[in-house]
C-alpha cells in the first residue's frame, strides 16, 4: 500500500535513460544527472546501481539530507563509515587516525587535525577498493554535501585510477552546482525529462489511481511524477471523502503533499525570481513586457533563473508559461495577503486590458466599495425615483403600427404608404392654397 505522500516508486520511462547514464559512465568514468525535485532521479541512481552491483563492482552509496549542509564533514564521514574495514587496514598511522578523528571515533590531539593525511587517506581507500574490483560511487543528493565534504571528495577524485567511476544527482536549488566541480569540467550531464501523458497514466495505475484522470494530472503537474503521485492521492482522498470515485470535472487539489512538492519545486529558484513568479502567477496573460511595467524591470534575467529550474517557459514574444499548472495556485496560496494585494495593484497599473484592469483592483482590496446611493450627485448619474410597490411599468406606445395583410397584397407596410407607393412616378396635383389669395406651392 502506497501513502499518499507523492515518495513512492516513480520508475516509470526510464529504461533509455539508464541505459544513456550507464554510456557515459563507460565513455567517461563520470556522469551528472540533473532535474528537479521529485523528476526521479532516485530511481534512477539504483537501477544504475544495482546493475553494477549485479556485476559486481563495490558501489559506495552516498545521499546527504538537508540537514546536513550544514554540519562541516557530516558527508564524507557518512561516506567513509560504509567502507569496508580491509581497505582501513592499508593505510599508514597517521591517515588512520585522521579518518578515525572524522568518524569521531578518538579524541583530537592538542596539536589539531592533520587535513592533509585526510585527504591523502580518502585516495588511498578509494585506490584499495579500486585494486579488487571496479569502484561505483554514487552521490545522491548533491546539493546538500557540507563545503568540507566537497572538497575533500573534489580533491581525493582527482588522483583515483579510472576504475573509479562517478555518478553524482542533484537539484540546483538557487545556488552554484555542485556535480559540475566535483566532477570536472567536460563530464556529460544527463537531464531527466519529464513524464507523458501515457507515461502518467502507466504510473497511476501502477498505485491503484484512475487513469482515466492522466490528462488533468499530466498538465497539472507538468510531467513531474511525485507531484503527479501527489496531486492524484489528494484528489483519491477528496473523492472518498464524499463517498464517490474521483470525476473528471472534480477540482484538482493542490494542498497537503501536492503542495510540498510544489514548494520543493519552486525553491530551485533564487527569490528574487520568486516575486516575479508571483506576479505571472496572479495574471492572465502574463508577458516579460507586462512584468517589467509591474515593477520587475529585471523580468528577463530572472526569468531565465526559473526557466534553468524548468518552472516556466518563456516564448519568443514573451509571453510567459509555466510548465505545472499547480505552481502558480502553489505560489498565490503561500503569499501572504500583502503580498498578493501589493501585486495585484501593481498589474491593475500594468495591465492593458480595461477588464483585466479592474479584476486586479477588486483582488487588491479585502472590502468592496461602497454601492452608489440614489440621489448621490458626486460625480455619478442620477438614478430614476423608485416606483410604487404594485405598480405597474409603464411601456413606451408604438409609433409605428402594422397590420397583416391578406396573402397576395404584398408586404406589411400599412395602407397609407402602400397608397403612396402606388402614387411613386405620377405628377402632384397641385393643393389648395392655406390662405386666401396666395397661391399654391
Amino acid at each position: 500500500m502506497v501513502a499518499a505522500t507523492g515518495n513512492a516508486d516513480t520508475s516509470v520511462g526510464q529504461d533509455e535513460l539508464v541505459k544513456a547514464v550507464d554510456r557515459a559512465l563507460i565513455s567517461h568514468g563520470r556522469a551528472l544527472l540533473t532535474g528537479p525535485a521529485g523528476a526521479g532521479k532516485t530511481e534512477v541512481v539504483r537501477a544504475v546501481a544495482a546493475a553494477a552491483e549485479s556485476r559486481r563492482e563495490t558501489v559506495l552509496r552516498l545521499a546527504p539530507e538537508a540537514a546536513d549542509q550544514w554540519i562541516p564533514e557530516a558527508s564524507a564521514a557518512a561516506l567513509l563509515a560504509t567502507v569496508p574495514g580491509a581497505a582501513l587496514e592499508q593505510l599508514s598511522g597517521p591517515q588512520r587516525t585522521a579518518i578515525a578523528l572524522l568518524c569521531r571515533e578518538t579524541d583530537a590531539p592538542r596539536a589539531g587535525r592533520d587535513h592533509v593525511a585526510l585527504r591523502l587517506a580518502v585516495v588511498e581507500v578509494l585506490r584499495a577498493l579500486a585494486a579488487r574490483h571496479p569502484v561505483l560511487l554514487v552521490i545522491d543528493n548533491a546539493q546538500w554535501l557540507d563545503a568540507e565534504s566537497t572538497d575533500l571528495l573534489r580533491f581525493a577524485l582527482r588522483l583515483t585510477p579510472p576504475r573509479v567511476r562517478v555518478l553524482v544527482a542533484e537539484c540546483v536549488q538557487g545556488g552554484a552546482p555542485v556535480g559540475e566541480p566535483l566532477c570536472g569540467t567536460g563530464t556529460p550531464a544527463i537531464r531527466v525529462p519529464p513524464l507523458g501523458a501515457d507515461e502518467i497514466a502507466e504510473l497511476l495505475v501502477r498505485h491503484g489511481l484512475p487513469a482515466r484522470l492522466a490528462g488533468r494530472i499530466h498538465q497539472a503537474s507538468g510531467g513531474n511524477p511525485r507531484l503527479a503521485l501527489a496531486l492524484g492521492h489528494s484528489l483519491a482522498e477528496a473523492a472518498g471523502a464524499r463517498d464517490g470515485g474521483a470525476h473528471h470535472a472534480d477540482t484538482l487539489p493542490v494542498s497537503g503533499q501536492a503542495r510540498e512538492v510544489a514548494r520543493r519545486l519552486l525553491a530551485e529558484a533564487p527569490a528574487q525570481a520568486r516575486r516575479t513568479l508571483l506576479l505571472a502567477a496572479l495574471a492572465a496573460r502574463p508577458t516579460t513586457a507586462l512584468l517589467r511595467r509591474a515593477g520587475r524591470p529585471d523580468a528577463e534575467a530572472e526569468l531565465a533563473e526559473a526557466e534553468r529550474a524548468t518552472l516556466v517557459r518563456v516564448a519568443e514574444d514573451g509571453s510567459v508559461e509555466f510548465t505545472a499548472g499547480a505552481l502558480p495556485t502553489a505560489l498565490a496560496a503561500d503569499a501572504g495577503w500583502p503580498e498578493r494585494s501589493a501585486a495585484h495593484a501593481a498589474l491593475a497599473e500594468a495591465v492593458d486590458d480595461p477588464v483585466q484592469a479592474v479584476r486586479h483592483r477588486a483582488l487588491a482590496v479585502d472590502t468592496p466599495r461602497p454601492v452608489a446611493r440614489r440621489g448621490d450627485h458626486r460625480g455619478r448619474r442620477r438614478l430614476p425615483p423608485p416606483r410604487p410597490a404594485g405598480a405597474r411599468r409603464r411601456t413606451r406606445p408604438a409609433r409605428r403600427r402594422t397590420y397583416a395583410l391578406p396573402p397576395g397584397r404584398g408586404g406589411t407596410r400599412p395602407p397609407r404608404q402602400r397608397r403612396r407607393g402606388r402614387r411613386l412616378g405620377r405628377p402632384r396635383r397641385p393643393r389648395a392654397p392655406r390662405h386666401p389669395g396666395r397661391p399654391g406651392p
